[in-house]
C-alpha cells in the first residue's frame, strides 16, 4: 500500500491495486494488503448494493411513468375518478426525493446516537476516574478530599467541634456518593463525597472514634462502647440499639468494629465473642476464650478472629457463623497485632514481627515468616501484594524518635519488593509529639494508591511499585 499519510481516492481503485500488486511484499505487508483489499471490497459491495436498491425503485418509478403517458397519436382514455393519481413525473421526483432524504436523516440521526452514546461513555468514564483518583485524609480537625495523584486537596470539612476521625487508621467508610465517620466527640457525620458539605450528624453515647463504620443492606452500622447502633444512611435516624448481651462483665468495652453477616451481629470484646440475632438483639451463641477476642471477620459463612487462651497462647480461630463451631485454630508466636482475609488465606502478624497465612479451608500453615521491623500492623492485600508497616529506631532530627516505613511484600512468599519512609523529610510540630516523629498514624490503600498520615501531619501517597506520587507538610498538618 502507499504510505499510510497519503489520501485514498476510491476513483483510481485500479491503479492502487495495481500498485500493490506490483510493489515489493513480504508476509507483514502481504497481510495488511490482504486485509485492505478485503475491507475495500466489502465497502464496495455494500454501497453497490445500495445503490442498485434506489435504482431499482427509481426504475420501477420511471416504468410506471411510461405506462401512464400516452404514445403520440394513441386515444387517451379518460381514468375513472377511482384510478385518479398525481401526475407520473412529479410522483416519481418526489418519490426518489424523499427516499433520499429519508436515507440522510436516517444516517444523521445513527451517527448522533453513536456519538451521544460515546459522550454518556465518556462522561461515565470520566466520573468513575475522577472517583477512583481521590481518597480522604482524616486530619485534626476534619476530613479532606484530596486527589491521589497530586495531593491537591478538593474540598475540606472541619467539623463544628474541632475534632475528627483521627484514630480510624484505614479511613472513613465511603460511598458511591456519601462518607461517613465517627468523630472523638461522640458524633457521627455523613458528609457528601462530591461537595463536603454536612448531609447529616448525630450523637451517640460512647461512640468508639477508631471503630470504621459498616453498611450492610442499607444499614450503617457504628460501634459504641457498650454496644452497636443501628442507623438509617439516608438521614441519621436511629434505627436499633444492640447493647452487650447480659453475659458478658459490666467492665466489657468494645474496642472494634462489629462484623455483621447472615442476619447477625459478631461482637469481640475482652471478654467473649457473641453472635446477636439483627431481628430481636437476642444471643444465638457465644464464645469464653482466655482474655478475648480481636476483630472478626465475616466471609461465606464463617467467622474468622484473633484470641487468646487461658496460657495467653495466641491463636486464629474459625468458626461458623450460624452455629458458633469451631472449625479450625491455628497458633501464632506471639499476641497478634491485626488480620486480614484474602479469597483463599488469612493473613496476621504478631508483635514479635511475624507473619502469617492460613488456609481459610482447613487453617493450615500457608506462610510463617519473621519480618525484620514489621510491626505487626497490616495496612492492606492488592493482588499478589501485601502492604504491611515496618518499625525502626531514630531519625536524623530526634535520636529518641521512631520511624515507620511502608512495605510491599510478597503475598505468597514473605519476600521483601519494595519499602519507603521519609525519614530524610523534617517533621512537623502540629502534634507536638517529636517522639513520634514519622510514625503513621493512619495508612489505606485504594485503587493502587497507598495513602499514608503520620503522627506528625505530614501526609503522602505512593503507588504500587513504591513511587512517591506527592508529600503534603503545611496543607495537611493545618487542615487549611
Amino acid at each position: 500500500m502507499i504510505d499510510n499519510n497519503e489520501q485514498f481516492y476510491p476513483d483510481m481503485v485500479d491503479e492502487q491495486v495495481t500498485h500493490i500488486l506490483s510493489g515489493t511484499r513480504n508476509d507483514t505487508t502481504n497481510r495488511a494488503n490482504a486485509r485492505l483489499i478485503h475491507g475495500l471490497k466489502k465497502i464496495y459491495a455494500e454501497d453497490a448494493q445500495r445503490l442498485e436498491r434506489i435504482w431499482e425503485r427509481i426504475s420501477h418509478e420511471a416504468a410506471i411513468y411510461e405506462l401512464d403517458t400516452p404514445v403520440p397519436g394513441q386515444q387517451l382514455s379518460l381514468p375513472r375518478p377511482a384510478e385518479l393519481r398525481p401526475q407520473p413525473r412529479h410522483f416519481s421526483v418526489w418519490m426518489v426525493s424523499g427516499l433520499v432524504a429519508t436515507l440522510f436523516i436516517a444516517s444523521s440521526l445513527l451517527l448522533f446516537m453513536s456519538f451521544n452514546r460515546s459522550l454518556s461513555a465518556l462522561g461515565s468514564q470520566s466520573r468513575a476516574s475522577g472517583t477512583a483518583s481521590a481518597f480522604y485524609l482524616l486530619l485534626p480537625s476534619g476530613v479532606a478530599k484530596v486527589d491521589a495523584r497530586t495531593g491537591h486537596i478538593i474540598w475540606h470539612y472541619s467539623s463544628p467541634s474541632g475534632t475528627a476521625a483521627i484514630q480510624l487508621v484505614h479511613g472513613p467508610l465511603v460511598t458511591k456518593d456519601t462518607i461517613f465517620m465517627p468523630a472523638s466527640d461522640s458524633t457521627a457525620y455523613a458528609l457528601d463525597a462530591d461537595r463536603g458539605t454536612q448531609r447529616w450528624s448525630v450523637t451517640l453515647e460512647g461512640l468508639i472514634p477508631g471503630a470504621k463504620p459498616q453498611l450492610v443492606d442499607n444499614v450503617l452500622y457504628l460501634t459504641g462502647a457498650t454496644g452497636i447502633y443501628a442507623l438509617n444512611p439516608a438521614n441519621g435516624k436511629l434505627l436499633h440499639r444492640y447493647n452487650l448481651p447480659p453475659s458478658h462483665t459490666s467492665s466489657s468495652i468494645l474496642l472494634f468494629p462489629a462484623a455483621v453477616g447472615d442476619g447477625m451481629l459478631y461482637i469481640a470484646d475482652i471478654d467473649k465473642l457473641s453472635a446477636v440475632s439483627l431481628t430481636d438483639g437476642k444471643v444465638v451463641w457465644s464464645k469464653t476464650q482466655g482474655t478475648g477476642f480481636g476483630q472478626p471477620i465475616f466471609q461465606d459463612g464463617v467467622l474468622y478472629v484473633a484470641g487468646k487462651d487461658k496460657t495467653s497462647r495466641s491463636y486464629v480461630y474459625a468458626f461458623k457463623a450460624a452455629s458458633g463451631e469451631q472449625l479450625w485454630k491455628s497458633t501464632a508466636a506471639a499476641s497478634i497485632c491485626s488480620i486480614l482475609a484474602s479469597s483463599t488465606a488469612i493473613y496476621c502478624g504478631d508483635r514479635s514481627g511475624n507473619l502469617y497465612a492460613f488456609s481459610k479451608e482447613d487453617g493450615k500453615t500457608i506462610l510463617n515468616k519473621a519480618i525484620s521491623g514489621f510491626s505487626g500492623r497490616l495496612i492492606g492485600l492488592d493482588s499478589s501484594t501485601l502492604y504491611v508497616n515496618l518499625e525502626g529506631p531514630g531519625s536524623p532530627t530526634s535520636a529518641s524518635s521512631s520511624v515507620s516505613s511502608i512495605a510491599a511484600l510478597d503475598a505468597n512468599t514473605g519476600n521483601l519488593q519494595w519499602k519507603y519512609s521519609d525519614i530524610n523529610q523534617p517533621p512537623t510540630s502540629y502534634w507536638g509529639k517529636p517522639e513520634f516523629a514519622h510514625s503513621i498514624l493512619q495508612a489505606y490503600i485504594q485503587n493502587g494508591i497507598i495513602c499514608v498520615t503520620e503522627e506528625d501531619g505530614v501526609a503522602f501517597a505512593l503507588d504500587s511499585q513504591g513511587k512517591l506520587l506527592w508529600q503534603n507538610t503545611s496543607t495537611i498538618s493545618t487542615g487549611k
